[in-house]
């Protein structure tokens, strides 16, 4: 019926089908382990591999675009919080800071956060996603 060279996912084949009350075999063979059903099961032990693989599926896509979320919602709260620390500089900062020593120093500073953000929390360089 089906056969894998992975011994972890011939069981859970087999989870599948004693859910679906379906009786099986599971054999090692020199191809690797073997999934039997008796030839009047062999249709519905079919639709049970299917939709279990079309579900499994499509927990790793969910998986995946939980971490894509996570990455885009850190980008936006650094973006938040670097607009905040150059908008209380720019209200209290012009007024409080004298030196142009010191306001040369924060500027760069912030012209520096602003290149990491923009530099690192772009696009992926592997695959043009964004993170």
């Amino acid at each position: 019926m089906r056969v894998t060279p992975s011994r972890p996912r011939a069981d859970e084949w087999a989870v599948v089908l004693a859910a679906a009350a379906i009786p099986y075999w599971l054999r090692q063979r020199l191809d690797g382990w073997a999934l039997l059903v008796a030839p009047t099961d062999a249709a519905a032990a079919l639709e049970a591999l299917d939709a279990y693989d079309r579900e499994s599926s499509g927990e790793r896509v969910v998986a995946g675009g939980g971490v894509a979320a996570g990455r885009r919602a850190t980008a936006v709260g650094v973006a938040v919080a670097l607009l905040l620390i150059a908008g209380l500089l720019e209200g209290l900062g012009r007024q409080l800071i004298t030196d142009t020593s010191l306001r040369y120093g924060i500027a760069a500073t912030t012209a520096m956060a602003w290149l990491l953000y923009f530099g690192f929390a772009g696009r992926n360089r592997t695959d043009g996603d964004r993170r």
